[in-house]
């Protein structure tokens, strides 16, 4: 008879101390509090503080960078610091075509021109929105081969067009050798110019 008292005051006590922490644990948003019981008769609360992390955001940045990639950076980041993440500019990078202080959003694309490029005069939508759609302007040979039936020769053709001359509509890249209307309907929502 004795053994059966002893469980049930264990029993009652555990879920006295279950429920004692449930109404005193509820502190403000931003502690946590961790019970430690030495042993049933005595309760002791640990409270320990945590600072919130901050937001991040995602971007894409390619071009004329070391590493070009997607790289996550805190809410508020400058392009100066995307391009560090990136492992800074390339020798041919256009680094004068970017306001390297500017605000970045989260899904914003970052492209860094090609000086050579831009001394043609045809580096236009440096920094773009979100919207995912490839600018055949300015796009490099990598963000070109990302479209699907656009290998290292098309990509190529559609960099040596735009040298001579700037596409003016996105049905102009159908004037590139191999790429006809079904191909240009497979990528057209992918791109702009």
């Amino acid at each position: 008879m004795n053994k059966k008292i002893i469980k049930f005051l264990i029993v009652a006590a555990a879920a006295a101390a279950g429920i004692v922490f449930c109404f005193l644990g509820t502190g403000k948003k931003g502690d946590v509090q961790i019970m430690k019981s030495s042993d049933l008769s005595e309760t002791e609360y640990i409270e320990e503080t945590y600072s919130e992390a901050v937001p991040q955001i995602c971007i894409h940045i390619s071009g004329e960078v070391m590493y070009p990639g997607v790289y996550y950076l805190d809410t508020g980041a400058r392009l100066f610091e995307a391009v560090d993440m990136a492992g800074g500019f390339t020798e041919n990078a256009c680094e004068d075509s970017l306001n390297l202080a500017a605000v970045l959003e989260d899904g914003q694309h970052i492209y860094v021109p090609d000086i050579r490029i831009t001394d043609s005069g045809y580096a236009d939508d440096i920094i773009q929105t979100g919207d995912g759609r490839i600018n055949i302007n300015t796009a490099s040979l990598e963000e070109l081969k990302t479209l699907p039936g656009i290998g290292d020769s098309r990509a190529s053709d559609i960099i040596e067009y735009r040298s001579r001359q700037k596409f003016e509509k996105i049905e102009d890249i159908m004037n590139i050798s191999g790429i006809k209307e079904n191909l240009f309907n497979r990528i057209k929502d992918l791109i702009k110019v």
